[in-house]
């Protein structure tokens, strides 16, 4: 294996006991008795941006491949990453930041980071009570965060991370929301992950998650979204194109479950970018989540 300066890393959760199957990307991750298993959607955009950028970089997902943490350490020895991101959710968060503290002792030149929606909402408390070793969080997406780390800027000026100086630790600015047009994460799927291995019961098998749209333009107290009170929508264009991508390069996937928070936040643009799709002959089938007031002319557009 070639040496990385990126490995993203769904750990397997070991840590007290043996649980398979478990959906860490999942907005409320767990077990499921339906057997869901979400890809790692953010971590795989995070290798998506590192390679656009010209960084070597890779994902593993030792919950969909079922890798054991010692498997884990074979690879992370063998590649000798500069910059390994560590996704974590609340359920598993002692196995997560568990396996971290190895990862930093064991391998000490490479900078471990915590990402994910638990560290996001508590990253004092992960990095004074669960870590000792890893001392940054990045917070909400973490795309940028990414970038600049490989960048080798100062901790001090990289926005949306938290971290460990001095034994306090320091919470910088949040992140600017990304602009632009996105690398395609169904590339890095491609390439790196055997989406056979995911399942969601409401859509057609196999299924890849994706996004239009990050954050959300409403504050609903019992939402863990990274982003309330805001969103950034990609260009449509850029849409369009990789759903062209998927069909042309992944022709057995069947359908695109839309990870965006609340689908529907603008019924003009919804409306644009189904006209958009159906203009452009695209025959995948979609889901998403959304709010229930939407006009009937949307939902027919939808359909």
């Amino acid at each position: 294996m070639e040496e990385l300066d990126l490995l993203c890393l769904n750990l397997p959760y070991e840590r007290p006991y043996i649980l398979k199957n478990f959906s860490r990307s999942s907005r409320s991750p767990c077990v499921t008795r339906g057997g869901t298993i979400y890809e790692p959607l953010y971590l795989a955009m995070a290798v998506a941006f590192a390679q656009r950028e010209g960084y070597r970089a890779r994902i593993i997902d030792a919950v969909a491949d079922d890798i054991s943490f010692e498997q884990v350490k074979r690879i992370v020895r063998k590649t000798e990453p500069r910059l390994i991101v560590i996704d974590t959710s609340t359920p598993s968060i002692y196995n997560d930041t568990s396996m971290a503290e190895e990862l930093k002792s064991e391998f000490p030149k490479s900078e471990v980071i915590l990402v994910g929606r638990h560290v996001t909402y508590a990253p004092k408390e992960t990095l004074t009570r669960f870590c000792k070793r890893v001392k940054i969080v990045a917070r909400n997406y973490f795309y940028q965060q990414v970038l600049d780390l490989l960048e080798g800027k100062e901790l001090n000026k990289i926005k949306g991370i938290s971290y460990r100086e001095d034994g306090k630790v320091k919470h910088n600015p949040p992140a600017d929301m990304p602009k632009g047009e996105f690398p395609f994460v169904s590339k890095v799927y491609k390439e790196q992950l055997d989406l056979r291995k995911y399942f969601y019961a409401s859509t057609k098998y196999p299924y890849l998650l994706m996004n239009w749209q990050w954050g959300c333009q409403y504050s609903c107290s019992f939402c863990n979204e990274y982003r309330k009170g805001g969103y950034f929508a990609r260009p449509i264009e850029n849409v369009i194109e990789e759903l062209k991508y998927i069909e042309r390069e992944l022709p057995w996937v069947k359908s695109v479950l839309w990870d965006d928070p609340t689908f529907v936040m603008d019924e003009g643009k919804v409306q644009e970018l189904c006209n958009r799709i159906i203009d452009a002959g695209i025959k995948l089938s979609f889901g998403c989540a959304t709010r229930a007031n939407i006009s009937l002319e949307t939902l027919k557009i939808m359909k």
